[in-house]
């Protein structure tokens, strides 16, 4: 037999978890903007952005490709890993009299900042965020859709990867 509040729950579940993505979208990108103040000290013109970006972001979920697992694994790992080094930090600072100095000279280095990436980066592709991506990518084209090659499309991505890095790398420092 049917069952009839199936279709509403599941309904409510992923109109829920579109509300949770445009919150998220919206908390990071206003605190990014006001840190960053590139649209200046106004947190009305930081707002709109955020709202615009968020909004954008939650349309991209809900229409072309759903985050919501991907995001809810990469949530969960991102949180254990967190756990985990938080663990070590109070673990070593049994061990390190002066744990903060020493943490503070450690992350002076850009090995600690390549080690971050590479981090992330797993955690980027153990979540299964990645695969979101790429099985949108490698999905042969609807008819009538144009799309970017994906050549075209590697290179951009690594690209803009490479400036990300080297903006990262020079604001680490000389070291």
């Amino acid at each position: 037999m049917a069952d009839i509040l199936e279709p509403m729950v599941k309904k409510f579940t992923e109109s829920f978890s579109s509300v949770l993505i445009f919150v998220f979208v919206f908390t990071i990108f206003y605190a990014i903007l006001r840190k960053s103040k590139v649209f200046g000290e106004s947190p009305a013109m930081n707002g709109a952005v955020s709202f615009v970006a968020a909004f954008l972001v939650t349309w991209f979920s809900v229409s072309i490709m759903p985050l919501t697992t991907a995001l809810s694994t990469f949530f969960t790992q991102g949180t254990a890993l967190l756990l985990f080094i938080i663990f070590g930090i109070i673990a070593a600072s049994l061990f390190y009299p002066d744990l903060p100095k020493m943490l503070a000279d450690q992350f002076k280095s850009r090995g600690t900042l390549w080690i971050m990436i590479i981090l992330g980066m797993v955690l980027f592709v153990t979540s299964g965020i990645i695969s979101v991506f790429w099985a949108q990518a490698t999905q042969p084209p609807k008819p009538g859709e144009t799309r970017p090659a994906t050549d075209v499309v590697i290179v951009s991505a690594a690209i803009i990867i490479f400036v990300v890095v080297l903006a990262i790398a020079a604001a680490g420092g000389g070291k």
